[in-house]
């Protein structure tokens, strides 16, 4: 089960409950900075994020390649990584210190994941989406196209009919 750890959620919950009730009431939610709140509650300290990503130089500094490997623990792309240290690292130095970490917002890393998951594939069932050039040409095709099945359909219900009729309605010769 993924989610949010315990602990970011007690967090969240004391900074919310301002009075200290043990409850939230709607006062309190909406009078709450949530960004902030979330940002101070989850935002591991600079310490932190040593002790865990800087595995290479062991210098107190993370580099792209030790953020890399360490937010691909926590699922993240490569590409959404870099993106991330790209942000964060705001003297482009190569390298993210403490006063730029402890500057940097993770509401800011937010374009970095204005992609989103790249859609899925359209079912092998759908149609192709007609194309723009000639698509007035394409519909008169398929409509050529539906007709001719019809006429193929109905010429051969029509035989069939034909024959039914044949059989059991009198001919013109027979007479009426």
């Amino acid at each position: 089960m993924g989610g949010m750890p315990k602990e970011v959620a007690q967090c969240i919950f004391a900074k919310v409950d301002a009075d200290k009730s043990g409850e939230v009431d709607e006062a309190e939610f909406k009078g709450a900075d949530h960004e902030t709140i979330f940002e101070e509650c989850s935002k591991p300290s600079f310490a932190q994020a040593v002790a865990e990503c800087d595995k290479g130089a062991k210098d107190g500094k993370i580099s792209e390649a030790e953020a890399v490997a360490c937010l691909a623990k926590q699922g993240l792309s490569p590409e959404v990584a870099k993106c991330i240290f790209g942000k964060v690292d705001a003297d482009k130095s190569g390298k993210v210190e403490e006063e730029e970490f402890n500057k940097f917002k993770m509401a800011d890393a937010g374009s970095c994941f204005a992609g989103g998951p790249p859609a899925p594939p359209p079912p092998p069932s759908s149609p192709p989406p007609p194309s723009p050039v000639g698509s007035a040409g394409a519909a008169a095709g398929s409509a050529a196209g539906a007709a001719a099945g019809s006429a193929a359909g109905s010429s051969s219900g029509a035989s069939s009919a034909g024959a039914s009729s044949a059989a059991g309605a009198p001919s013109p010769s027979q007479g009426a």
